[in-house]
């Protein structure tokens, strides 16, 4: 019992409960008795020191190790935070590059396709310019022909001179035509058609000689013998009163 009275100290007047106390009565059995009384509570209080001691012992040191603990956890989530931002940053770099990549890879497909069809665009143009150059040329080609054969005449008819209106002399020319490409209109016509005939002048009557005509015998006079004027040509009218033959008719062409 004098363990568990260990912790309340009695009042500083009264006897010490370990205090043997020493009587008028010496005997010898009742001294052994005391002092095993006063060992064994001692011993009881140093035992319970003595645990008091390793609990606060034990105490303290789970509080190391928890403390310990939380610091060891707290460094490995800091440790996974700060590798997760490394990678988080890293993860970014590649994105913003394979963007980039994708990015100018894409501006120089856009800068194949332009250049692909401006030189389409520039082919395409020189065709169509060099299509309407030869269209341009033949059309040219085909016009210039067309006037050359407008303008060159006819070729000119036979016909006799009596029948041409200036009694023998050269044809008319042909007068330009005021309209490009028309056909240039013969100048003469509608004046001769608009001219009388010419007179021819009456033979006068020949000198009564004998001639050789021929149609044999002694000849004819004064036309005697020649066939009658009406069936001879006009030109020929003059030949049976001694006149020279007319020239032979001359044709020019244009």
């Amino acid at each position: 019992g004098g363990g568990g009275a260990g912790g309340d100290d009695p009042p500083s007047s009264g006897p010490s409960p370990n205090t043997v106390e020493i009587t008028a009565d010496t005997t010898a059995s009742s001294v052994p008795t005391s002092y095993a009384a006063g060992t064994a509570g001692q011993e009881r209080q140093r035992a319970v020191a003595a645990a008091t001691e390793r609990s606060a012992r034990d105490a303290a040191k789970r509080e190391q190790e928890s403390k310990l603990a939380a610091e060891r956890l707290a460094a490995k989530r800091e440790e996974q935070r700060r590798i997760r931002r490394e990678w988080n940053e890293r993860e970014k770099n590649r994105q913003r590059e394979e963007a980039q990549a994708k990015l100018a890879e894409e501006m120089q497909r856009k800068q194949r396709v332009e250049i692909e069809r401006a030189k389409l665009e520039a082919q395409r143009k020189a065709q169509a310019q060099a299509q309407a150059e030869a269209a341009r040329a033949q059309a040219q080609a085909a016009a210039a022909a067309q006037a050359q054969q407008f303008q060159q005449p006819p070729p000119a008819a036979s016909v006799p001179v009596a029948a041409l209106g200036n009694a023998g002399g050269p044809p008319p020319t042909a007068a330009p035509s005021a309209v490009p490409g028309a056909q240039p209109a013969r100048v003469g016509v509608a004046q001769q058609q608009q001219l009388p005939p010419p007179q021819q002048p009456s033979p006068s009557p020949p000198a009564p000689t004998a001639h050789p005509g021929p149609f044999g015998g002694a000849g004819m006079i004064g036309g005697v013998g020649a066939p009658p004027q009406s069936v001879l040509h006009p030109t020929n009218a003059g030949i049976g009163a001694g006149m020279p033959p007319p020239a032979a008719p001359v044709f020019r062409s244009q």
